[in-house]
């Protein structure tokens, strides 16, 4: 970019690359978004907004232009450029909740650009392989230019995502064994497959092909849907990730392993009493047994129309036995159930967990408003 045109740069070096030019105004053909540089200030604003439709009708030739043999600085620039706004887009929308384990010492900047580094990391011959290796799967030339565009943003978040889980285990011990046991278990499994995708370990089922169309699930997704106990091992886990995968058929059932990790470890920390519950199992052991059993009782009848028919009777009143060992005796949701039904923890896994969880949240619920509503009156008097 000419000096004396009224555009002031900041030279941003990346390991291994030439050096990208931040502008305050971005290059030509792309005008900035509302804060002058290109890139959203509210961390929720999605990347198709931070780029800027003339971005997009540029970006394909410049793409091009990056996977040749020998790209051009303009183009390696613009397409830097381009990649770190959508990038930072993610980092900001994601950081405050999701990401707070990355190292607050760095900027979401920082952190965007570090994801970034090694696409852009150019091999002996001065090309660009990681882009090479991504595009090259598809045929992209044919596209239109919102179709070059979507791929491009899922290449950025996909790099984003494991720069991302890459400093998470650096920087988290405890993760680091979670993986460990699980490539173990793995090793052993039949089901799953482990794969490198780039510098990337994911695992796939083991009859899902190794290229697939489709996207890979959402970790998200993944979270929300996986469903864990406190004290599964990691063959159990492996066998919760298996089911996930393959009882859906919008995504590819593959995930990447430490993605995999942080989101299992998210969702066993949810099975565990947060901080302002830690004392209910206390202060429902100091109660009456029979008091205990009578709530419990008169919430299964108010919730048994809703289950007749979908469970026999008999479990139900079994479900009812092992709330009441879970609240007051401190059992585990699969023992628990698994004394009262017989069961292999297994069994309880793929026939009853879902509904008991569901149960004993709704036991819980009512618990806590009966202990709280009785407390009240007791102070009152």
């Amino acid at each position: 970019m000419p000096p004396g045109n009224g555009v002031h740069e900041q030279r941003v070096n990346l390991p291994g690359l030439v050096p990208v030019v931040q502008a305050r105004e971005p290059l030509t053909g792309c005008p900035p978004t509302r804060d002058g540089a290109g890139l959203a200030r509210d961390g929720d604003r999605s990347s198709r907004n931070v780029v800027s439709t003339s971005c997009r009708s540029n970006l394909k030739p410049h793409l091009a232009a990056v996977m040749a043999p020998d790209p051009t600085q303009r183009s390696v620039r613009l397409v830097a450029e381009t990649a770190i706004r959508m990038s930072l887009a993610l980092v900001r929308s994601r950081r405050p909740a999701a990401w707070a384990f990355v190292d607050p010492l760095l900027s979401d900047r920082d952190v965007a650009v570090d994801c970034l580094a090694d696409a852009f990391r150019r091999d002996a011959s001065g090309a660009l392989p990681e882009f090479i290796a991504y595009f090259d799967q598809h045929d992209w030339r044919s596209w239109e230019e919102e179709q070059v565009f979507t791929a491009f943003r899922q290449f950025v978040f996909r790099k984003t995502l494991d720069g991302v889980y890459r400093m998470h285990g650096e920087r988290d011990p405890q993760l680091a064994r979670l993986i460990r046991n699980l490539k173990l278990t793995i090793a052993e499994s039949a089901e799953v497959v482990l794969y490198k995708k780039g510098q990337v370990a994911w695992i796939r089922t083991s009859e899902a092909p190794v290229e697939n169309a489709l996207e890979p699930i959402p970790l998200e997704l993944f979270e929300r849907r996986v469903c864990v106990c406190e004290g599964d091992t990691a063959p159990d886990l492996l066998a919760c990730t298996v089911r996930v995968l393959r009882h859906q058929t919008l995504f590819a059932p593959s995930v990447p392993l430490t993605g995999l990790a942080i989101a299992l470890r998210n969702a066993l920390a949810r099975t565990r009493p947060v901080s302002g519950e830690a004392q209910e199992p206390t202060a429902y052991s100091n109660l009456s047994a029979d008091w205990v059993r009578d709530v419990i009782r008169a919430v299964s009848s108010r919730m048994w129309p809703s289950y007749q028919g979908k469970v026999s009777r008999p479990v139900y009143e079994a479900y009812q036995e092992a709330a009441f060992l879970v609240v007051v005796r401190g059992y585990c949701h699969s023992a628990a159930v698994a004394s009262t039904l017989h069961l292999t923890a297994k069994e309880y896994r793929e026939r009853h967990r879902n509904t008991f969880e569901y149960v004993l949240r709704q036991f819980r619920r009512r618990l806590r408003a009966e202990y709280l509503a009785d407390l009240s009156a007791e102070r009152a008097g």
